[in-house]
């Protein structure tokens, strides 16, 4: 990434409504309202009615971030557009991907978070190997002098965390997976920034969540490869997506047209009185409710991969709208 130097003009730095971010996120979700509705139309029944209820639900859920966080605005660290921004608020938690450096909104204008920053819910992360960790002897709540700590478990092969924090705050922290390594979670970003420091090597030093000077430095390729390499995590950020393989593209369609085959067979063998026989749960699934039904359950199946799946092409192809 090319270094540029910091936007001086405001303008530039004022949070906006993107109306086609916007209107892509609305039209994307009528595309899920379409798939959502293939079962009972393709299979009337009550068991493709209440499938389709559940994958309109879950389409639905996807309208209410495109338009509450369709702001963006230029990065106050590197210059770059910064999405995924919320409108009424302050986007504590969000982050560049460019040059990974953390942001909010202060009076509408996008900045960098300070690391005194205390967030009202678990926004800053840190990736956790699997091995034991020493956290620092601050409050992952408050990031104060920590009095306490709260023994975390995870998964077998992993080191459980002694997550550390004072006598006025519980620790609130959770762990998630984040392109395939494990993050921790926390309200401070000062335990989480100080925590990173004692991570950090040489070869990968921690960049500075608020640099102290603005100034442009000698070496601009080096800056960049530093920021790249920053370990703080966003929980809003707006990260690329990758495209999926053709095997997962096609699982959806090839379950619904299974779906329908399978109807079909069963309706000619209705109709030319033919003993039904198979697997024991499907044979009595139809006997119990139908062919309609233990088809329905197919394309139902196709119905919820084919919608997962256009969610994350609906982010591919936002990014090549230039729309992230």
């Amino acid at each position: 990434m090319p270094w540029r130097p910091l936007p001086t003009d405001p303008a530039a730095r004022r949070v906006r409504c993107s109306w086609a971010r916007m209107t892509f996120g609305v039209a994307w979700t009528a595309v899920l309202l379409a798939v959502a509705a293939l079962p009972p139309l393709l299979l009337p029944s009550w068991f493709s009615w209440t499938a389709a209820a559940a994958l309109a639900l879950t389409a639905l859920a996807e309208l209410w971030p495109s338009l509450r966080r369709a702001g963006v605005a230029a990065c106050p660290r590197c210059g770059e557009r910064v999405w995924n921004l919320s409108l009424p608020g302050a986007s504590v938690g969000s982050q560049c991907r460019h040059c990974l450096a953390l942001v909010e909104v202060e009076a509408g204008l996008l900045t960098l978070t300070p690391e005194a920053r205390v967030a009202p819910s678990a926004v800053f992360g840190i990736a956790v190997g699997a091995g034991p960790l020493a956290f620092p002897a601050l409050c992952a709540a408050c990031g104060a002098p920590s009095t306490r700590h709260h023994l975390m478990t995870r998964r077998k092969g992993r080191a459980d965390l002694n997550v550390p924090h004072c006598d006025a705050h519980d620790p609130l922290v959770f762990l998630s997976t984040s392109d395939g390594e494990e993050v921790l979670y926390a309200r401070s970003l000062h335990f989480i920034a100080a925590h990173a420091a004692t991570q950090a090597t040489p070869s990968a030093p921690v960049a500075h969540v608020v640099p102290a000077a603005p100034a442009a430095p000698a070496a601009p390729a080096a800056s960049a490869a530093s920021a790249a390499r920053s370990p703080l995590f966003g929980w809003d950020r707006d990260s690329l997506a990758t495209p999926r393989d053709m095997l997962t593209l096609c699982a959806g369609p090839a379950l619904v047209a299974f779906g329908m085959g399978l109807q079909f067979v069963l309706t000619l063998a209705e109709e030319n009185d033919v003993e039904v026989s198979g697997h024991l749960g499907m044979t009595i699934l139809y006997l119990i409710f139908g062919k309609s039904v233990v088809s329905g359950i197919f394309v139902a199946i196709g119905a919820v991969v084919l919608l997962f799946v256009l969610l994350h092409e609906g982010r591919i192809l936002r990014q090549r709208l230039g729309l992230a």
